[in-house]
């Protein structure tokens, strides 16, 4: 199975349920997996429906069905909460080994004189 694509909105301020078909609107055209809207604001009614009728992605490889548009505050994040989504396995990339340069060494020696 190959990965697929989650799509996060952050939004501050007044938020409503035009955020969460815009939303809707950008998973469906990207053909993302998951909408992610992450607010400081709790979210009104009309926009829990909203992301309720969006349905649900259902993962093969996790034989489960996750939310397509969750809504999430920042005070729920900070509280522990986290998204509902499938894991991720090995999908970052390793970075680079530093390796000092001369100039590097050069620099850390003249340290003291400034």
């Amino acid at each position: 199975a190959r990965a697929r694509r989650v799509i996060v909105q952050v939004k501050s301020g007044k938020v409503s349920v035009k955020d969460i078909r815009e939303l809707k609107s950008t998973v469906d055209s990207e053909k993302a997996a998951i909408g992610l809207f992450i607010t400081l604001e709790l979210p009104t009614q009309q926009m829990v429906k909203e992301a309720l009728e969006a349905g649900f992605y259902e993962s093969d490889f996790w034989q489960r069905r996750y939310r397509r548009l969750q809504i999430v505050t920042v005070g729920d994040l900070l509280g522990g909460a986290s998204p509902d989504m499938p894991p991720q396995h090995g999908t970052h990339q390793k970075a680079e080994r530093y390796s000092p340069t001369s100039m590097d060494s050069a620099g850390k020696s003249q340290q003291g004189l400034l």
